[in-house]
């Protein structure tokens, strides 16, 4: 098989906007400077559906960084210290019709004692309509292989 020409990360991140659900925005929650067990810290991933057609359901994978530029083991709200450098995220029901966009009031909740991420990033895995059709993201292996574990170079 032919591999993937190499890509730099704005060539990806260009890439990646011209595909039928890609991720608009990208934010860092603060809920409460307190009570974050209750109101955890979020990583929010807004998406955005182009594909023409209604989308049921997403599955969308964060990568995180810390302010030196270093991969982050991101600890969920109930991963119980086990984090992971990729988080994958299930975008149920999302049932968004082309156009729409989802994610502005909802995110990846952190765990309370989590407070090392200042940069992240977040990918469309992949999606499915309301006739079981599947869309994998043809980048996300390049995505993975570019930010899983890796340096964030600025």
């Amino acid at each position: 098989s032919e591999s993937m020409p190499e890509m730099t990360s704005e060539e990806l991140e260009t890439a990646l906007l011209s595909e039928p659900m890609y991720v608009v925005e990208t934010e860092y929650v603060v809920q409460d400077e307190k009570y974050k067990a209750l109101y955890p810290d979020m990583l929010q991933a807004v998406i955005k559906n182009n594909s023409g057609i209604d989308v049921k359901s997403a599955i969308v994978a964060f990568a995180a960084w810390d302010s030196h530029g270093f991969p982050v083991k991101i600890e969920s709200q109930y991963s119980l210290g086990r984090g992971s450098y990729v988080v994958r995220v299930n975008y149920s029901d999302v049932n968004m019709v082309d156009g729409d966009t989802y994610g502005h009031n909802s995110g990846l909740p952190l765990d309370y004692e989590s407070n090392n991420i200042s940069e992240f990033k977040a990918i469309v895995m992949s999606y499915e309509d309301f006739d079981g059709n599947i869309w994998n993201n043809p980048y996300y292996d390049t995505w993975i292989g570019m930010y899983e574990n890796k340096k964030l170079v600025q």
